[in-house]
């Protein structure tokens, strides 16, 4: 998983140590510790994606009461605003101590080559199996995180044309908080799918004799190629910010072939810039060799992928240190079948 902070938090993406903690259920740890946790610019490829994008920006700055502003909504957060916040976060991070992690600006389209799977895999070698080492030190998001995936899960779901609740897989799964604490309560079966062994042993320790537990895969989403019509969500949370561009329109492709009919991919991670800013930068991760793109290079890497925004979400709540979050519901491109060859 990516930074949350301008320099520091995780989810799941590489390999830690085991903890030593004593088994609980998730939510006992979370209570025991009182809730505390390349300039580019858009190609026609992805002008779709940013549109939809910027359209829910528009939309939300038209609609949405100012009383109500607190609350969770599409992209009402302005690009200044933004930027401030960015500078806030920054001097308060460099402010921190000494254990944060060193973030560095990277400002032209070599960042893929700073991307190193074997440094990632050494972080999460250090970091434990528990809530708080999944998200860097910032448990006490958690629980604003959930509320506000779950808010999100609703909405898919209320839509005319859904998706089915029979199985989900959480990619980059970790210890397995997403899936216990919102995953396994929407869907049938869940599948983990997490590259440290020490977070799978945790995960298995954690859902052991749960029925809602599917497959569980020990592999980097760089290798994961799960079987076609298979999901009816794919849920990517605070992980993708560790694959290399490439390898990332690779996982996006064979994620899309495994969603059965009016299946959803959906993703959940920090980004540098909002939808209508194309002048963003990559923001790399020295410690943890993760990188944070911005809103609009995303998009581009979606739409290479052959997927669509329906809808994306800023996750309220959040720490102003923290980097922003969205979420973003993608679905695979509809085949023009009317053509002819």
């Amino acid at each position: 998983m990516t930074s949350l902070l301008l320099n520091a938090c995780t989810e799941a993406a590489s390999m830690t140590t085991a903890a030593s903690a004593t088994p609980m259920d998730l939510d006992q740890e979370l209570l025991a510790q009182g809730e505390k946790k390349s300039c580019f610019s858009v190609s026609a490829a992805a002008e779709n994606n940013v549109a939809v994008a910027q359209t829910c920006l528009t939309e939300t700055q038209r609609t949405v009461p100012t009383t109500q502003l607190h609350k969770e909504t599409t992209l009402d957060i302005s690009i200044r605003n933004n930027k401030l916040n960015a500078e806030e976060s920054s001097a308060e991070s460099r402010g921190a101590g000494a254990d944060q992690k060193v973030s560095t600006v990277v400002s032209n389209p070599d960042f893929n080559d700073k991307i190193d799977y074997s440094l990632a895999t050494s972080y999460w070698k250090t970091i434990p199996a528990t809530v708080n080492g999944m998200l860097g030190g910032f448990a006490r998001i958690s629980t604003t995180d959930i509320n506000g995936s779950n808010t999100l899960l609703k909405w898919i779901f209320s839509q005319e044309v859904h998706p089915g609740r029979g199985r989900c897989v959480d990619c980059g799964a970790g210890i397995g908080r997403i899936t216990q604490r919102l995953l396994q309560r929407n869907f049938g079966k869940v599948d983990l799918v997490e590259q440290s062994p020490e977070f799978v042993a945790k995960a298995k320790e954690v859902f052991a004799n749960n029925s809602k537990i599917g497959e569980i895969h020990c592999i980097g989403l760089q290798d994961f190629v799960p079987k076609s019509a298979t999901y009816d969500v794919v849920w990517m949370q605070w992980v993708l910010g560790y694959l290399r561009d490439d390898d990332l329109v690779a996982f996006f492709r064979r994620m899309s072939n495994s969603l059965k009919p009016n299946g959803v991919i959906v993703v959940k991670e920090n980004f540098s810039s909002d939808a209508d800013d194309s002048s963003a930068e990559v923001i790399h991760d020295e410690a943890d060799s993760s990188v944070t793109r911005p809103m609009a290079l995303f998009l581009q890497l979606t739409s290479k992928a052959g997927l669509t925004l329906v809808r994306l979400v800023q996750q309220k709540k959040f720490p102003r240190q923290l980097f922003k979050v969205y979420m973003l519901v993608l679905k695979p491109e509809k085949k023009d079948n009317s053509r002819t060859p």
